[in-house]
């Protein structure tokens, strides 16, 4: 089952990288250095909204959410993929 984990914040570019041992897409992090704090939320819903439509095209069953009790992000995400 894919995990995703939405970027929030900025702080995340490094953090997640090195607790996870995993990247944002190169795109994703040029585009979250130029954005103004206040928008990465923003910014990281429409790309993890954009990754889950590919998967659900792709034919991934199911998705799991690290939001880590987040709600509103992932209300956000699960509307703007219906």
């Amino acid at each position: 089952m894919p995990g995703l984990k939405p970027l929030t914040a900025k702080y995340q570019l490094s953090s997640i990288p090195r607790k996870f041992y995993v990247n944002f897409p190169a795109d994703l992090a040029k585009e979250a250095i130029r954005t103004e704090d206040k928008n990465i939320r923003q910014l990281g819903i429409e790309w993890c909204i954009h990754q889950c439509k590919e998967l659900i095209k792709a034919g991934v069953p199911c998705l799991h959410f690290y939001t880590m009790g987040d709600t509103d992000t992932t209300v956000q995400i699960i509307k703007g993929i219906l």
